[in-house]
């Protein structure tokens, strides 16, 4: 009985996926629908141009929050008067529960596995 269930279960699988299959455009339209849409000099200066943008973007996000966690490191350093001289020089990430809890405190929402000092 089991072994029944079981191929009836994967010939519906395999009659949807055929059905599917069968309702799709065959790929010579698919190309050219695209082709069409888009001449490749158009589409690729769009996508460079797009990735540049994106890059930008990680690129200044990235930056900001090093400003942030240098900011930490100064207040870190400034109120914890006991704090080891590896972390005052920055060879050491400071300590993540502190950093995120001012993280938190900021309203920023991303995290870090450790707060090296930027370079």
């Amino acid at each position: 009985m089991e072994s029944r269930c079981f191929f009836e279960g994967a010939f519906r699988l395999y009659r949807d996926e055929a059905q599917a299959a069968a309702q799709r455009p065959p790929p010579e339209q698919i190309v050219r629908h695209v082709h069409e849409r888009d001449t490749g000099e158009e589409w690729v200066r769009d996508v460079s141009r797009r990735v540049e943008e994106a890059n930008e973007r990680d690129r200044r996000e990235r930056e900001r929050r090093d400003e942030i966690v240098r900011r930490l490191h100064k207040e870190y350093v400034a109120t914890h008067r006991t704090a080891s001289i590896q972390i005052q020089e920055g060879r050491v990430p400071l300590p993540r529960g502190w950093v995120e809890t001012r993280l938190a405190e900021m309203g920023e929402d991303w995290l870090r596995d450790d707060y090296w000092l930027p370079a």
